[in-house]
């Protein structure tokens, strides 16, 4: 298997709800050091994620 195929199972796994993905937080592109200040503190219970503006 490579990168894409273990992509694509992966994709397919959440979208079956068989992967739970628990999201902490959604921070803009511009707050990425906010981010990773969360990060570093150890604390954050889920997955912190960056998206574009």
């Amino acid at each position: 298997m490579d990168v894409l195929d273990d992509l694509v199972q992966l994709m397919e796994q959440i979208a079956a709800g068989e992967i739970h993905l628990e999201l902490e937080q959604v921070y803009p592109f511009a707050d990425a050091l906010a981010a990773l200040a969360k990060v570093q503190t150890r604390r954050a219970r889920g997955k912190l994620v960056l998206r574009r503006e």
